[in-house]
């Protein structure tokens, strides 16, 4: 009722006789499979719980699949909201997204260790200026997203900031139940 497995098992062979084995029913623990020794039972709630705990697994996948794609539409959100911003279609927002991602991961931190002393000034003021210039170089890079200006690549970037902010709570939410 608990459950049984399969077990092979080699009865006492010595040396000069070919192995035989013998094929033994088992009692299985109720709790799941065990795994092989004596290690604690794999239900499907710690099988989660190892998901979401490992940094590069199926879940943290599939939220930078599901970040990307809401980024391209956070893209369009801004250009629909905003006259300076334009969008020529979706795919042209995938290719914006992903360079905007990649300017921010590489170009951005560079910038903002450069620009230290005219941050700390302007108390964190000069932040919104590096925004813009991300929003600006993604913009000359990708032909399908076009800026009119500076002035609105920083009203664009301000929008594009906010869509990011709640798009990541989002997905926290959803993926990790904060």
């Amino acid at each position: 009722p608990e459950g049984a497995g399969l077990a092979w098992e080699r009865p006492g062979a010595s040396a000069f006789e070919p192995p035989r084995f013998s094929l033994r029913v088992m009692r299985c623990p109720p709790r799941g499979l065990a795994s092989l020794g004596s290690g604690p039972a794999l239900r499907p709630s710690s099988l989660r719980t190892l998901l979401r705990q490992s940094g590069n697994g199926i879940l943290a996948d599939m939220k930078l699949i599901l970040k990307w794609l809401c980024s391209a539409a956070a893209l369009l959100a801004v250009a629909y909201l905003y006259s300076g911003v334009t969008v020529t279609s979706f795919s042209s927002a995938l290719l914006a997204a992903a360079v905007l991602g990649a300017l921010n991961t590489i170009v951005r931190p560079v910038l903002v260790l450069l620009t230290l002393p005219v941050t700390l000034v302007t108390v964190g003021l000069f932040l919104f200026v590096i925004n813009a210039l991300m929003f600006w170089a993604a913009a000359s890079l990708v032909s399908g997203l076009n800026v009119s200006g500076f002035g609105a690549a920083l009203i664009g970037s301000l929008i594009y900031s906010v869509l990011q902010l709640a798009i990541e709570f989002v997905l926290e939410r959803m993926f990790f139940n904060k």
